[in-house]
């Protein structure tokens, strides 16, 4: 069944776990902690496939199982709720998301310890949830909670995670014109890219991107075409010319041309 889920085949995943569901229940009994888990799979896929009101009541009948029956000081628990919270966000039920989203935060801080990736990243799903309600003054400091617990423990296994927050926050600066704070945090993505695994790969080059657009949305053309000309030059030396990311980075350069009147450039 999962291998089901991670294809994207709803039906067969469905099926599979229907079917896992029913032998676990006559082997294990209905509320053990096996059930629970094909219960928050199940709930995984109907999330994935948007049938949100049955994944939302998959993922309730988990939760009963791990709450009742082994507590809810648990990451399983914590993780279900956390999902259970992602389905309330997306139905638009946003009184019962929010505690839940706090709710698995704090669990997790519990469990995991301020310092772990599990608490940080459920800082993130909160944060993510404040912005997308238009809570931006939440969403940000959850942003900034995140990005200095990432800092303070910041390592070759972690820095990924750590790109990930500070272009997240870079966006978010960026889309509400704060120019100056955006730079600075898609330049420490840079350097911290460059720091762990150097500069030619594809996540440098998102990065580069994310710069050039910066400028290119402040109208400063000159700027922006260091970061995409950097960019394309990688993506050639990595042999990815004329993909999506590589058609994109020409188009940019181009449309800066244009807007410059530099129509001859522009072709």
């Amino acid at each position: 069944a999962s291998a089901y889920s991670i294809i994207g085949d709803t039906k067969n995943a469905e099926l599979n776990y229907l079917e896992e569901l029913e032998l676990e229940k006559s082997f294990f009994g209905e509320n053990d902690k096996i059930v629970a888990f094909t219960y928050q799979n199940l709930g995984n896929v109907y999330s994935a496939a948007n049938q949100l009101k049955l994944a939302e009541n998959y993922f309730l009948k988990s939760i009963f199982i791990l709450k009742t029956f082994y507590g809810n000081n648990n990451a399983d628990y914590a993780e279900c709720i956390n999902n259970l919270a992602v389905v309330y966000k997306d139905l638009g039920y946003y009184t019962k998301a929010e505690p839940l989203y706090k709710e698995a935060s704090e669990l997790k801080k519990q469990i995991f310890g301020e310092n772990s990736l599990n608490y940080q990243k459920s800082l993130i799903y909160q944060a993510i949830f404040y912005y997308e309600i238009g809570d931006i003054k939440k969403s940000e400091d959850l942003f900034l909670e995140s990005y200095r617990l990432q800092k303070a423990n910041l390592n070759k296994d972690t820095f990924i995670d750590f790109v990930e927050i500070l272009n997240g926050i870079g966006t978010r600066y960026s889309l509400r014109l704060d120019y100056s704070n955006a730079e600075k945090f898609y330049f420490e993505s840079l350097e911290t890219i460059d720091k762990y695994i150097g500069k030619e790969n594809t996540l440098y080059t998102n990065s580069l991107i994310k710069i050039g657009m910066l400028y290119s949305n402040q109208s400063q053309y000159p700027q922006s075409r260091t970061y995409f000309n950097e960019a394309s030059k990688i993506l050639i030396n990595l042999k990815k010319y004329y993909t999506s990311e590589h058609v994109f980075v020409l188009e940019a350069l181009a449309s800066g041309y244009r807007y410059e009147a530099k129509y001859d450039l522009s072709e």
